[in-house]
């Protein structure tokens, strides 16, 4: 027998290590063998050993470029372990030597929404459709790509279109009832998330946005009874403790239950994709069962396998700083745009101060339309006015122009009429100068918290994007804190902008009398709102979802004392900050 067939017999009868190990001596001896290459690759990649597997691919295209099979192999591999540019090499080399194959194209599409390039994804995916009409996956993938880049009509008609040509595509119907949720139409997404388990009742993303659907409407003993049943199904995926984790109806045996089901889970010996989820639904498990002190072990432990994984840069977070201390008294760039502002609203603070409830509240007037957490004028901002991750100085009112201009076209879609729109994205307190350049008659809100709770409640969130890297270290939160109360007094000392403070803490004692001054302030009519719309209409997707769905609550208010001897070393470090910044000592008594 040959060793190709002494690889293939292992393989067959399901002895994987013994293949695995005998194709590592076999190459050792023979390193440069075309098949024994293929044979190792091909083991190790079905072993889930893909960067070895790649290496082997790598050689036999260094013997012959040319192989189409190879070539796609190599693409892949590097799409597995997200590499995703070197990928879209290797798939663009195999559209060479495989023209208008519309898998190929269709993977570069792919590739290219991964690397967030939207309009050359879009580009490639039209293709592939153009060139397999039929195939139900090519018009997915297109949707998906419509989605990201926020055409919703687009995206549910290529998205109908795969059910369409495949009415068991149940990644689609899932994908559709995601849209349906945005655009707020729930009993259309709660239609399609049913459709789709009604196909996989063991889909992940249906069962989690279902959940998340049931919530959002109030629905919680669904939510939970739903949860419980994804729990089953998926033993060992964080998402679905994450979620129970933040419900208010769970009982203390069934809080029992689930903290079992996540310690039963970590003790095991099955992989777990996005460990640290687990640990932080086991903190929020243990603080709503009282124990405190393995609460915080939790919380711990989850974020230092963030910390990890998101490494704090401290030098670019002093260097925006300064540019918004630099804005404060430098910003003398003479603009005059098109739009004044006056249908805007910034909700601005540290995440986590309450601007999720803020606005909630805020929405129950009839003129102010909730637009949830909006990237555009972050976005806009850093990419006209940073550079490599310096800021550029003095803006031009070229700059000034295409921030304007693109915040009004991306959020223009929002407006039903000439209401007002909310932006509630936090950190836009960076911004303030920039904001008040560009649309002087639009109302900022500032919502502030107790220190220590407000840096309290971001240790124990996971944001599940590259950002708020400072929150995942006590000694990091007090830093970034201590930076964002200075600058905010430098606003208050050295700027004259249109803003509004406020506290969480009157907004949870007195949430109408604190709303109505708000509504004074703006010069809108106090008493044009609707208590029962925060109930039936506010939806959001940010970290604060589920808890701004329950009555407004005092609970939190200085929950951290809790939790004193943990988050001393917190309250020393805010000290020391505020002590060298000129700022006013936290009272922690």
């Amino acid at each position: 027998m040959s060793d190709i067939h002494k690889l293939k017999a292992l393989h067959s009868e399901g002895k994987i290590d013994k293949a695995l190990k005998l194709s590592n001596q076999l190459l050792k001896r023979n390193p440069n063998d075309y098949q024994l290459l293929y044979a190792h690759a091909s083991l190790h990649n079905k072993a889930g050993l893909v960067k070895v597997a790649l290496r082997s691919y790598l050689k036999i295209h260094d013997l012959n470029s040319t192989d189409i099979t190879i070539v796609l192999a190599i693409g892949t591999c590097y799409s597995k372990i997200g590499e995703y540019e070197a990928s879209l090499k290797f798939f663009h080399n195999a559209d060479k030597l495989r023209p208008n194959d519309h898998e190929i194209i269709m993977n570069i599409g792919v590739l290219y929404r991964l690397i967030n390039n939207a309009s050359e994804s879009k580009l490639y995916l039209e293709k592939s459709v153009q060139l397999a009409p039929k195939k139900a996956e090519a018009f997915h993938n297109l949707a998906i790509t419509n989605e990201l880049d926020e055409d919703f009509e687009t995206a549910l008609k290529n998205y109908r279109k795969a059910v369409e040509l495949d009415n068991k595509h149940y990644r689609a119907l899932g994908n559709m009832g995601v849209v349906y949720s945005k655009l707020k139409e729930l009993d259309l997404a709660e239609e399609a998330f049913i459709t789709s388990l009604s196909i996989n009742p063991k889909y992940d993303l249906a069962l989690k946005n279902l959940g998340i659907n049931y919530v959002y409407q109030k629905r919680l003993d669904e939510a939970k009874a739903l949860l419980f049943k994804a729990i089953d199904h998926h033993p060992n995926s964080p998402m679905f403790y994450n979620n129970i984790s933040q419900l208010s109806n769970l009982t203390k045996d069934e809080l029992k239950q689930v903290r079992v089901a996540i310690e039963t889970a970590l003790s095991s010996k099955a992989k777990i994709v996005s460990i640290e989820q687990m640990y932080f639904a086991l903190g929020k498990i243990c603080q709503s069962l009282k124990d405190y002190r393995a609460a915080e072990a939790s919380y711990l432990k989850a974020n230092m396998l963030v910390c990890k994984m998101k490494p704090y840069d401290r030098s670019f977070v002093s260097n925006y700083f300064d540019y918004s201390k630099y804005l404060i008294s430098h910003l003398d760039t003479p603009f005059e745009g098109h739009v004044s502002g006056e249908n805007f609203v910034f909700i601005v603070g540290m995440p986590r101060s309450g601007t999720t409830l803020l606005e909630s509240l805020l929405s129950m007037h009839k003129k102010l339309i909730p637009g949830d957490e909006l990237p555009y004028f972050n976005t806009i901002c850093f990419g006209e006015l940073f550079k490599n991750k310096r800021y550029i100085g003095q803006p031009t009112t070229d700059n000034l122009s295409v921030i304007s201009d693109y915040y009004v076209t991306k959020t223009s879609t929002l407006f039903s009429k000439p209401n007002i729109l909310i932006d509630k994205l936090p950190h836009n307190f960076r911004w303030i100068p920039i904001i008040s350049a560009v649309f002087p008659k639009a109302t900022i809100v500032h919502i502030s918290r107790d220190p220590i709770d407000n840096c309290w409640s971001l240790f124990r969130e996971n944001f599940n994007n590259n950002s708020h890297e400072y929150s995942y270290q006590l000694k990091t939160l007090a830093e970034y804190y201590g930076k964002y109360q200075q600058l905010m007094s430098l606003y208050e000392e050295g700027g004259d902008y249109n803003m509004i403070d406020v506290t969480y803490e009157d907004l949870v004692d007195q949430p109408i009398t604190t709303i109505k001054s708000i509504f004074h302030k703006m010069n809108i009519n106090p008493d044009d709102f609707d208590e029962a719309s925060r109930e039936n209409n506010y939806y959001s997707k940010t970290a604060s979802s589920v808890q701004v769905q329950q009555p407004v609550s005092k609970t939190s208010v200085q929950g951290w004392k809790k939790h004193s001897d943990f988050l001393k070393p917190l309250v020393l470090n805010l000290q020391k900050h505020q002590k060298n910044l000129g700022l006013p000592i936290y009272d922690d008594n």
